[in-house]
């Protein structure tokens, strides 16, 4: 009988582990950045409507050209300057391809990654022929732009990408802390946005004054993930090149109708999300209130705590009373730290009486 092939795997693929996809069957599920919070009512109507005009033998826009042009006239920006794909994952992993490769050197590209941060980053650019380098944020998870700027110079980068919010921080990075990147290194920046819809800062559109400058977003922080869209913006002469290596029919029929239906509610969802920030508030207050709990500041739809004690027994208990959040403890700079989803009221009512139970002395 045939061995399987298992050799001819690149070995760079060889010596990954997947990126971790947990589904816990529970009634409190917190551990996953969902929008758990209604959607706008009358979306589900305009939603059918939009899925009953879809004929399903044929195939979608081949670059989901309908669906740019309602980015475009929603978010104020060219229509050449968007690429829309199958969640900001295609679109990290459509970056990674565009830019990877040999070096000049046959040494393989290098990619500043601020650690930690989200865990498809260095998976993908390894994937991709890269060389990952890791620029270790501080102890409050701040980024420090002169350490980064130095990993460019040393390791001779071709990439940064940068998460701001930052998962699993939470903390959007300083203003001046990306400028001084954008400034100080000519290669791509990306700015992955992905939490933006609950922070107070944006990157968008301002390759007029940084053409070197990526931004990455998506709509499933805002209730569709189920969609699985995202989008990459950027200056058009890059986005023109990003788009040869973009596959052809990328985004279905289904998932487009939907997101143009979303885009022209996108205030509503916008509403919605401010709800979100209101709960966020309100949970990190109370949870800061049982004294125990490290909590720190957020932009996103979810919290990071560093927890007294044994995080991992902590999250077994959790899941026990049927409340699931993400056990990061494991990960570096992370120890004793778990990522609360923001919930619905009534859910964050049951985490925080539970953890009130559980932590008390």
């Amino acid at each position: 009988m045939r061995s399987v092939p298992i050799g001819s795997v690149r070995s760079t693929i060889r010596e990954l582990v997947a990126y971790p996809i947990e589904h816990e069957r529970v009634p409190v599920k917190l551990d996953a950045n969902e929008l758990g919070f209604d959607l706008p009512s009358g979306l589900a109507a305009a939603v059918q409507s939009a899925l009953s005009r879809i004929d399903l033998r044929r195939y979608p826009e081949g670059h989901a050209d309908s669906l740019t042009e309602t980015v475009a006239r929603e978010w104020h920006v060219a229509a050449e300057s968007v690429l829309v794909g199958n969640g900001s994952n295609e679109m990290i992993a459509l970056t990674f391809a565009a830019f990877g490769g040999d070096g000049a050197d046959g040494r393989a590209p290098a990619v500043v990654l601020p650690t930690p941060s989200f865990g498809v980053y260095p998976i993908q650019a390894r994937t991709h022929g890269f060389e990952v380098v890791s620029c270790p944020l501080d102890e409050r998870f701040e980024l420090d732009p002169e350490r980064v700027l130095d990993a460019t110079r040393r390791h001779r980068a071709r990439l940064v990408v940068l998460a701001s919010p930052n998962n699993p921080t939470g903390n959007a990075f300083q203003r001046v802390s990306i400028e001084r990147i954008l400034d100080g290194f000519d290669g791509p920046v990306v700015v992955d946005e992905a939490y933006q819809p609950f922070a107070t800062e944006s990157w968008l559109g301002r390759w007029d004054r940084w053409p070197n400058l990526l931004v990455l977003r998506t709509l499933s922080k805002v209730g569709l993930a189920a969609l699985r869209v995202g989008f990459l913006f950027a200056d058009p002469r890059l986005t023109a090149e990003l788009r040869k290596a973009k596959l052809p029919f990328n985004l279905n029929s289904m998932s487009a109708a939907v997101a143009r239906v979303a885009l022209d509610a996108w205030s509503d969802l916008e509403a919605v999300a401010q709800g979100v920030i209101a709960e966020r508030r309100r949970l990190q207050e109370a949870l800061s209130r049982l004294g125990t709990l490290e909590v720190f500041p957020s932009e996103a739809n979810f919290l990071l705590v560093r927890v007294p004690g044994d995080a991992n027994q902590l999250w077994s208990r959790l899941l026990e009373r049927g409340i699931s959040v993400r056990n990061f403890s494991a990960k570096a700079g992370l120890a004793g730290c778990l990522r609360i989803t923001v919930g619905r009221p009534h859910e964050n009512d049951q985490l925080i009486a539970s953890l009130g139970e559980l932590l008390a002395p």
